[in-house]
């Protein structure tokens, strides 16, 4: 389990038991949220009426989590919702997709996508500075541009590491995202294979299917929920 699929995990176990402490201790210290209806929520105190509003609404209501994933700063997430609307005695069943962006993990992403390799292609120990057949290569061949010496160079990279890295598999990560070049052109390889390979036609197909599912009007599809009755204000 990658730590956005524990943090998912986290944070639904909390929606299921209400809570509010549990669900807020999920979020960013500036959180965004963007509800059924599409409107945007942003700051903690809005983040944490929102979820208030939802508990009182049902008291009942959980989340099913069905599947997840995440890795790299993203997650996805599908869950079945059901809870009782009190005030009319009325059940809700809802299926939903969460789309979720880890905020504090964005600089480990620049870092890799943008430092990449030079994070470990570093001298390994401390004694390669005093050895005297090494020192004249590590000055020429590891030193930074504007006139940064070697080993000041070596240090800020490895502070780096330490920061984003990891002995269990972070090189192996490093080497994924950048084993082709620039993190830009793995993208363009890993498309043109696909395309070659077929493998573009089921997901152009998939988004088709979601995308015709809903219009202006709601969804189109039996048993989605478009949260009419939650709304407060109502249209003439």
């Amino acid at each position: 389990m990658t730590i956005e699929e524990g943090l998912i995990q986290r944070y639904f176990d909390a929606f299921n038991q209400h809570d509010i402490e549990g669900v807020m201790a999920c979020f960013h210290e500036h959180p965004v949220i963007v509800d059924g209806t599409g409107k945007r929520l942003e700051g903690r105190d809005v983040v944490r009426r929102h979820y208030e509003t939802g508990f009182d609404l049902f008291p009942d209501g959980r989340c099913d989590l069905r599947l997840c994933t995440g890795n790299g700063g993203r997650g996805v997430a599908e869950s079945l919702f059901r809870g009782t609307r009190t005030q009319f005695g009325k059940v809700v069943e809802a299926l939903g997709a969460e789309v979720m962006e880890i905020a504090d993990g964005k600089i480990k992403e620049i870092l890799q996508r943008i430092v990449g390799s030079a994070m470990i292609y570093l001298n390994s120990h401390s004694s390669d500075w005093r050895n005297e057949a090494t020192r004249p290569y590590l000055d020429r061949y590891i030193r930074g541009s504007g006139g940064v010496e070697a080993m000041d160079r070596v240090k800020l990279l490895k502070l780096l590491w330490d920061a984003v890295g990891t002995e269990f598999g972070g090189r192996h990560e490093l080497y994924e995202r950048n084993y082709s070049g620039d993190s830009e052109t793995v993208l363009v390889q890993t498309a043109l294979i696909y395309e070659g390979l077929g493998g573009t036609a089921p997901l152009k197909a998939f988004v088709d299917q979601c995308m015709s599912e809903y219009d202006v009007d709601g969804w189109k599809m039996p048993g989605f929920f478009d949260g009419d009755d939650l709304t407060i204000t109502q249209t003439g």
